[in-house]
């Protein structure tokens, strides 16, 4: 008779290192080419990361998942399909990328790590993110990534591919809705606030006027990205939090023509704060700063 492979929890060892703190290892077993069984080691980090036993173990949910996918899945914590996530599957733009593991970290996971994957229900998760103090909308940025985490579930085989993503059901009230409507400044407004901007935030925020730039857009500007000639910009790259990092959307990535007052303006502002800048320098040096 057909039996499933169960589960591999394996075991941990903490290990002394001659320099440095000691280290925690995830021990499993696995059949070699002989079809023996042998041991095999993976450093999970140092006890400085995981000051106790129970902390590693929560850090090696992902590594056993890694292993297990296509084995018995029935007492898999959410926490493996989060790990493993933050692992492998986090986006490459690094704003997104912090944003969805400050989500996962501070919220998903010490809610939910702990229990079965199966006994994430959609009403239970509904009336927990009812209750956090967040705004509506970074409650529906929250039931996105759990929609996600539940959608990588199904191909890593923990749930069936041919059930329904249970996140679906999940409704946030006012999660698309502004709490504030923005409010767009007259051009006396605007006038009189560039009376009070030093530089070089009066020149960044004409450029966002002027170009309707995000401001992690304007603050990822090169001389090198002006076509003085054509009088163009290429918009290529956002420096967030400290970060290069690529444009938002597909679409973000594009010419724009530059109004030839706006051109002068930044010619003046190059001659008058680098005048012997290189195509790779920026614009504003110091945003990332602000």
């Amino acid at each position: 008779m057909f039996q499933r492979t169960r589960y591999q929890f394996g075991w941990l060892r903490r290990k002394p290192r001659r320099r440095g703190p000691d280290v925690w290892v995830w021990v499993h077993r696995s059949k070699g080419s002989t079809g023996k069984s042998k041991e095999n080691a993976v450093i999970v980090g140092n006890v400085a990361q995981y000051p106790t036993e129970a902390e590693a173990w929560r850090a090696t949910e992902g590594l056993r998942l890694a292993i297990n996918t296509a084995q018995n899945t029935d007492a898999v914590n959410f926490s493996a399909v989060i790990d493993r996530y933050l692992r492998e599957k986090l986006p490459r733009r690094h704003s997104s990328a912090s944003k969805y593991r400050s989500w996962l970290t501070h919220h998903v996971q010490p809610k939910w790590g702990s229990i079965l994957i199966q006994n994430v229900k959609p009403l239970l998760v509904e009336e927990w993110l009812s209750g956090l103090n967040l705004a509506p909308k970074s409650k529906g940025h929250i039931r996105s990534i759990m929609h996600i985490l539940f959608n990588w579930a199904m191909k890593w085989e923990l749930i069936d591919l041919d059930k329904m993503n249970p996140m679906k059901l999940v409704r946030v009230e006012g999660s698309s809705k502004h709490l504030r409507q923005p409010r767009t400044l007259t051009v006396k407004e605007f006038r009189l606030l560039l009376e009070r901007l030093e530089e070089p935030i009066h020149t960044m925020c004409i450029v966002a006027a002027c170009l309707g730039l995000r401001a992690s857009e304007v603050a990822g500007l090169q001389w090198g990205d002006f076509d003085w000639g054509n009088r163009q910009i290429h918009i290529q790259r956002g420096f967030v939090i400290g970060h290069v990092d690529e444009v938002k959307t597909t679409n973000s990535n594009r010419s724009l023509p530059v109004h030839h007052a706006l051109a002068t303006l930044l010619l003046e502002y190059k001659k008058e704060t680098a005048p012997d800048a290189k195509d790779t320098d920026w614009l504003f040096p110091h945003a990332g700063d602000a």
